[in-house]
């Protein structure tokens, strides 16, 4: 029975490829050969089972998150995450991905704008920036003043001269990765002084 299990690890010893580079955090570490020769591997995620018995195995990561499943038929499932925890790519036993999660704090469409005023107010004839919080994505900008929107990418900043006094409606308008957000704020513009 020994020899079975010496050709049975020294074939798979033979078949490892990188051992140098193993970097699984928990392994089986196994030595197999004959007086002339030895061979060692590293193994992750060893099943022994009966052969008439089903078996499917879990392993997790350091932060207690599901990193693989192996099913009775000996298909993986992977799962990784990003540094909040959240799931990221679902992957299959070949490491396509069979679904991908993007997440947002908050409405990305959210957007900032800003003079250089002392008074932090904003008036007329004044060129006034606008700010998108987001990097990425197409979006545009609508400034509530019957002029032409404008539109950008990638966190392009622009900006933009009310020629009237008033209170206008300002729509930011977001599309990431085929989802759409918009964001609406308003802005008063004071007469010059």
């Amino acid at each position: 029975m020994k020899n079975i299990y010496t050709a049975i690890f020294m074939a798979l010893c033979i078949a490892q490829e990188d051992v140098d580079n193993y970097t699984g955090l928990q392994y089986i570490r196994v030595e197999a050969g004959n007086d002339n020769t030895s061979q060692t591997a590293y193994f992750d995620d060893l099943r022994f089972f009966p052969s008439d018995a089903s078996m499917i195995t879990y392993t997790y990561n350091l932060s207690g998150n599901l990193t693989s499943v192996c099913d009775e038929n000996d298909l993986y499932a992977y799962y990784e995450y990003d540094d909040l925890g959240r799931t990221t790519f679902n992957r299959d036993d070949d490491r396509n991905i069979v679904s991908h999660e993007r997440y947002h704090l908050g409405n990305p469409a959210d957007f900032i704008f800003y003079d250089d005023t002392p008074d932090g107010l904003f008036y007329e004839d004044q060129q006034i920036t606008f700010i998108p919080n987001e990097k990425t994505g197409n979006y545009e900008l609508d400034f509530g003043d019957n002029t032409t929107p404008v539109s950008g990418s990638d966190g392009a900043s622009f900006t933009h001269t009310y020629s009237y006094s008033g209170t206008y409606t300002v729509t930011f308008s977001l599309i990431i990765n085929g989802e759409s957000f918009s964001k609406i704020r308003t802005i008063t513009i004071y007469e010059n002084q």
